[in-house]
């Protein structure tokens, strides 16, 4: 959800910024698809908990690459969705489906921008990303291998290497 409130603040706030992360999200709303796809997660969410909401989600969340070579990773965001109440998760579910769109906001967008995404990320793909960094004025892109939806988890050194240039080469 980082990433959408990140858009909400440069809508809001655009002169507070000296740089802008958005990191595996998506710049559309979701379509009425994608929030029935929401509710009926949060129905799970409420009546069976989080652990099948972690057991359905994970293979969306984590990339291929990490599923198969890095259980510790898998254990570990299995073992933070669990932690999650089921109520809190469906909450956030309803936070997803009605956020705002913010491909408007992206042409506007004055400072400089890092847009990361994980090559095996299925929830936020990286072609969208690239496709919607391209409208923001002063951005750059960054795939990074071997990684679904939660590069900083799933690779966090090429991930901290990406954030840590860019926040780096910002104007002080």
């Amino acid at each position: 959800m980082g990433g959408y409130a990140a858009f909400a603040f440069a809508r809001r706030h655009p002169g507070r910024l000296r740089g802008l992360i958005l990191a595996n999200t998506r710049a559309v709303a979701d379509t009425a698809d994608a929030k029935k796809g929401r509710r009926d997660m949060a129905a799970v969410a409420l009546e069976q908990g989080a652990a099948e909401v972690a057991r359905r989600m994970l293979p969306k969340l984590l990339g291929e690459t990490t599923r198969r070579d890095r259980p510790a990773v898998v254990d570990r965001v299995r073992a933070i969705a669990e932690s999650v109440p089921g109520e809190t998760i469906a909450r956030l579910l309803d936070a997803l489906a009605n956020r705002a769109d913010s491909t408007d906001l992206l042409s506007r967008i004055s400072v400089p921008a890092l847009v990361l995404a994980g090559e095996e990320d299925t929830l936020a793909p990286p072609q969208e990303a690239s496709q919607w960094a391209a409208r923001i004025p002063n951005a750059r892109f960054v795939a990074i291998s071997d990684a679904g939806h939660l590069p900083n988890l799933e690779t966090p050194e090429p991930f901290n290497a990406a954030v840590r240039e860019f926040v780096e080469s910002l104007p002080k």
